[in-house]
């Protein structure tokens, strides 16, 4: 009888466990179907950002700390998300696939938006279009450069620049090929550096230090499902209405003058103490870009005061360097040092905070 006992006890309890086994909800997990998704997604995002910049010059989205088009997908992506959990909830995407997709998206749109390969392809094939007699990069530039890093075949050079041509021509393929591959290889490495170098500090930054993250709230917030979520919050409705109505109004003036148009842009202030310190004050405006607005709210205190404190501090040193006689030019010069030395500078102060920063991990980065 007590074996018995025993046995049943232990089959009820086994049943038990199983049942709540069944019943849990499975945790998200990242899967091979979403980075798929997320692959197939990269190229055609990538497409897109180059032509907001270099094609159609509408936008910049990656000069902002949210790529709002990666935002835009994850939004689709999300509707989506919920057509499909109402008809086909066994093929319905889990939190971990929707953010899996968005990283991709935004990791790769930085590399392909402004100041990346806008400015790298182009360079690759710059130095053998512009040299002229004039320059004489002839004989000081091009016997240096690495032949097979740089693009130096005649007519591919011309049709890249000139245009009327096609990249799928092998005879302007080819050329590219080489160099492409290996500074492909070069920015894989680069990029894996840098994860290794994420993986090292995450615990310090987000376990020890209780880092906040701002620009991540948002597609966080964005991918939760349940009756309390952002979609059902009747503020961020309104804080969204505000800036849409906004924008709307605008763009209806460009087309019909005769609305008026919200002034929300960027304006000069170069002139306000006269003409002696507009160059002291270049870069100096006001605007009322309502996303600045709410982005400066997900801030911590600390780093929104340092913020416009040595925005400001700077501009002020240009104030003083000039009324003193210094020529303060726009807004700095990359050749020379000049006072009071901006870019200058801007590398102390990143070395300010890259020692500030192992320093305060010392005792992770021993264990690690």
């Amino acid at each position: 009888m007590v074996r018995i006992s025993l046995c049943v006890v232990s089959h009820e309890r086994a049943s038990k466990i199983s049942i709540s086994e069944q019943t849990a909800p499975s945790p998200a997990r990242i899967t091979f179907r979403s980075m798929v998704i997320g692959a197939l997604a990269v190229p055609l995002t990538s497409l897109w950002v180059v032509g907001m910049i270099d094609v159609y010059s509408t936008a910049e989205p990656t000069t902002a700390s949210i790529f709002f088009h990666a935002i835009l997908v994850l939004i689709a992506l999300v509707g989506i998300n919920a057509l499909l959990h109402r008809l086909l909830p066994r093929v319905a995407f889990n939190r971990a696939e929707l953010l899996v997709i968005y990283i991709m998206i935004s990791v790769t749109s930085g590399l392909a938006g402004s100041d990346f390969m806008s400015v790298h392809t182009p360079s690759l094939a710059h130095p053998f279009w512009y040299a002229s007699p004039e320059n004489s990069w002839e004989t000081t530039i091009l016997p240096y450069l690495p032949e097979r890093l740089v693009v130096s075949d005649e007519q591919a050079v011309r049709n890249f620049y000139m245009g009327n041509s096609t990249l799928y021509n092998m005879g302007n393929l080819r050329p590219w090929l080489g160099p492409g591959l290996i500074w492909a290889s070069i920015i894989l490495i680069t990029q894996l550096m840098c994860l290794c170098i994420n993986i090292i500090l995450r615990r310090q930054w987000t376990d020890y230090e209780k880092l906040t993250f701002p620009i991540i709230q948002l597609p966080l917030e964005i991918t939760v499902r349940g009756p309390s979520t952002i979609w059902r919050n009747k503020l961020m409705w309104l804080g969204f209405a505000i800036p849409a109505a906004i924008s709307i109004i605008n763009q209806l003036h460009i087309y019909w003058p005769s609305i008026p148009e919200i002034y929300v842009k960027a304006t000069e202030i170069s002139n306000i103490f006269g003409r002696q310190y507009a160059g002291a004050l270049t870069t100096v405006r006001t605007s009322f870009y309502p996303f600045a607005i709410g982005l400066a709210f997900l801030l911590p205190t600390e780093l929104s005061f340092s913020c416009w404190f040595f925005y400001l501090f700077l501009r002020l040193e240009r104030i003083v360097f000039t009324s003193w006689g210094y020529p303060v030019q726009y807004p700095w010069t990359f050749a020379t040092s000049t006072a009071p030395a901006m870019l200058d500078q801007c590398i102390g102060a990143h070395i300010i905070i890259v020692g500030f920063a192992l320093w305060s991990a010392r005792h992770h980065l021993t264990s690690v």
